[in-house]
């Protein structure tokens, strides 16, 4: 489960109260407690501020200290240190006057892999008075979340998208904090590891939508990566869920292998639990040469013909999958098998990825396949 917040910020679970539910139901939890919950506009003689626990408040020692003691408990399950960063946000109008609003608070990133307390709180982020760029005069615009994932590449760590495709208004005390739907970073911002879909930001897989742009443009060489699909849960209260669902092909359950997975796009994203809906097989081969790529590799054939195999498991009759290629479906299948044979691919990098919707609403989404097509010398 990846996305999980605890009292460190504003959950209601302790980091071992978590992996107390979470055993024998999950493997990896990523607890993802917020940066902050602190903003405040001072300017000249007039001031306001709203302030709640968070990660500023408590410290990162304290909070890494919580979850190792959960890991000790629990040395079943892979409990991984994050946050869900707030870089920078921006005033609108004036305290106290028609309009006054806080912007782009909730335009969040997940961070994991990073472990130091030194390394996380030297992230650029305006709250901890790391960042160069001031929420006052106007908006930056993406330059200090691109500082941020930048920041983050640099000290190891795992950078992820998080609610991108949601609209936030929130109402504190004397501030009203607005933050836009923003889809269009994901082909905006590069160097970011992936994105969460779960709820409305499932749709930015949508064929032909923001996570297709990106992937185009890697496939063009305009971008150094891809970026990947992960299921976030935003989980902070209540009854602890079982999806939605992240399903990682790591090579062992530890630490190093469950981030190796994450980074390469080892994974699938999957919004009803995995008894109910899984992906069982999803390769590209190679018909001549009896090779094979997975999720978040790349097959390089000698001619433009590649087969592609899918196995789906689904309790709902009617699941149907949908076969993508750089961006547009191919074709959709009825049932619970993708078998399709792709021949005449033009020279170059291309890409795979699945859809599958069930009846009731159900979606899983794939991280992509890519092929590379063009002459091969063994």
């Amino acid at each position: 489960m990846l996305h999980v917040h605890t009292t460190f910020s504003d959950g209601t679970l302790t980091p071992r109260q978590v992996a107390d539910q979470a055993a024998g139901r999950f493997d990896v939890i990523l607890f993802s407690d917020h940066s902050d919950l602190h903003w405040e506009y001072r300017l000249a003689f007039v001031a306001a501020q709203v302030s709640r626990p968070s990660l500023l408040s408590a410290g990162f020692p304290a909070y890494l200290e919580a979850i190792g003691t959960a890991a000790q408990a629990h040395p079943e399950l892979v409990l991984l240190p994050g946050m869900e960063a707030s870089p920078y946000y921006y005033w609108q109008g004036l305290p106290l006057t028609t309009g006054f609003t806080l912007r782009n608070w909730s335009k969040h990133l997940l961070v994991a892999g990073i472990e130091s307390p030194a390394d996380l709180s030297a992230l650029p982020m305006y709250a901890y008075g790391t960042s160069r760029y001031h929420p006052y005069g106007g908006d930056h615009g993406l330059a200090p979340y691109q500082e941020f994932i930048d920041a983050v590449a640099a000290r190891g760590g795992l950078c992820f998208w998080a609610h991108a495709g949601v609209d936030t208004v929130a109402h504190f005390e004397q501030v009203t904090a607005s933050t836009p739907a923003h889809g269009d970073d994901l082909w905006r911002t590069r160097g970011y590891t992936g994105f969460g879909a779960s709820g409305p930001s499932s749709r930015l897989a949508d064929p032909g939508g923001p996570w297709d742009r990106a992937l185009l443009a890697y496939c063009r060489g305009q971008r150094e990566r891809p970026p990947w699909v992960i299921a976030e849960n935003d989980y902070h209260r209540g009854a602890f869920p079982d999806h939605p669902v992240t399903v990682l092909l790591a090579t062992a359950r530890t630490r190093a292998a469950v981030l190796e997975a994450l980074r390469e796009g080892r994974m699938y994203a999957c919004s009803l639990p995995a008894d109910q809906l899984s992906l069982e097989q999803f390769t590209a081969a190679d018909p001549a040469r009896g090779q094979a790529a997975i999720m978040g590799q790349t097959l390089s054939l000698p001619a433009g013909t590649v087969e592609i195999r899918a196995l789906l498991h689904a309790t709902s009759a009617g699941t149907a999958f949908r076969l993508l290629r750089d961006g547009e479906v191919l074709r959709t299948f009825a049932g619970n098998e993708v078998s399709y044979t792709d021949t005449g691919l033009p020279p170059g990098l291309h890409y795979y990825r699945l859809l599958a919707a069930t009846p009731g609403g159900g979606a899983l989404i794939s991280n992509p396949v890519f092929v590379r097509s063009g002459p091969w010398k063994g």
